[in-house]
């Protein structure tokens, strides 16, 4: 069987799609529907979404990220908070850096308080010793009264006080009438002569 001499060939249509997937010949001189018949944003939403929530999806079962952050995203993703997957990664990266920052200076703020605590656990010790006092290992939460306790005494000095009232509103026993008269004023001399 001969073959075909000539034929029609595709050289020249590959160098177009090449040009077009560029961008070229695609001026609005050879556009013929509208923007959304050549491209509906539903099925670029719809893209852009499944895209965001695979790797969501991804980082979740890798154990990237924990729930809260998922959950968080997913709504974000939801709400075109993200233009593309890029922006997204870095978003979960800002996220758990800004996590680990946190915890380490919860981390941070636990040990100075503990050794704070142990200074002046310490200081308190000197001076018990310097005081001559037997040295003990002082617990600060049981220096700290008690709030029953706090009560007690304010009950305490509450009577106290009324006591004390009580007292200064009884009438005193008249005192017994002094012999002596008080003195009478002297008369005012007249200073015009």
């Amino acid at each position: 069987m001969r073959r075909q001499v000539t034929m029609h060939s595709r050289y020249r249509t590959k160098l177009h799609q090449l040009a077009k997937r560029k961008g070229r010949h695609n001026g609005r001189g050879k556009r013929k529907g509208t923007r959304e018949a050549r491209m509906p944003t539903d099925i670029l939403w719809m893209r852009r979404t499944r895209v965001l929530r695979r790797l969501l999806k991804k980082y979740r079962d890798a154990k990237k990220i924990d729930k809260h952050i998922y959950h968080k995203l997913y709504l974000g993703s939801k709400g075109n908070q993200f233009k593309n997957k890029s922006v997204l990664v870095e978003t979960i990266h800002r996220m758990k850096a800004d996590a680990i920052r946190e915890s380490e200076l919860a981390a941070q703020g636990d040990a100075r308080r503990a050794k704070n605590s142990t200074q002046k656990e310490k200081r308190i010790a000197r001076k018990n010793k310097l005081l001559g006092e037997v040295a003990e290992p002082v617990d600060i939460k049981a220096q700290k009264p008690e709030k029953s306790e706090q009560k007690a005494s304010l009950k305490q000095k509450e009577a106290h006080a009324a006591k004390k009232a009580e007292k200064s509103a009884k009438p005193k026993a008249a005192a017994a009438p002094k012999d002596k008269a008080p003195k009478e004023k002297a008369a005012p001399k007249d200073k015009k002569k």
